[in-house]
């Protein structure tokens, strides 16, 4: 009988803590599963943040390419008018340009 009594104590003790491990492990589990869903909202939010950057990155390299032209072509318009100052000066008198090809230069 003490023998009988002792395993079933036995058995009841391995049950009781066979049921307290499984608790602890379904309470993991779901903090596991709640910090990969963390993990991977802060993914997402991370590739839209840097997608967002990039696009004004984009944007900007743009921007600088357009200004960049007009600069140039500011730069090329103002060599054009200091040569027809020098030619209209007298300097270069046989290459003076005609009015039209001064205003050609002017509306680039």
């Amino acid at each position: 009988r003490d023998e009988s009594e002792n395993e079933q104590g036995e058995e009841e003790e391995i049950t009781r803590q066979y049921e307290i491990c499984k608790k602890l492990a379904k309470k993991l589990q779901t903090e596991k599963d709640d910090l990969e869903i963390k993990v991977a909202t802060l993914e997402q939010k991370v590739r839209l943040e840097h997608n967002e950057r990039r696009y004004d990155l984009n944007k900007l390299d743009v921007e600088k390419m357009y200004w960049s032209e007009r600069i140039s072509q500011t730069e090329e318009r103002i060599e054009n008018a200091k040569l027809w100052l020098r030619r209209c000066r007298g300097l270069d008198i046989d290459e003076m340009r005609s009015p039209e090809e001064v205003d050609e230069i002017f509306q680039k």
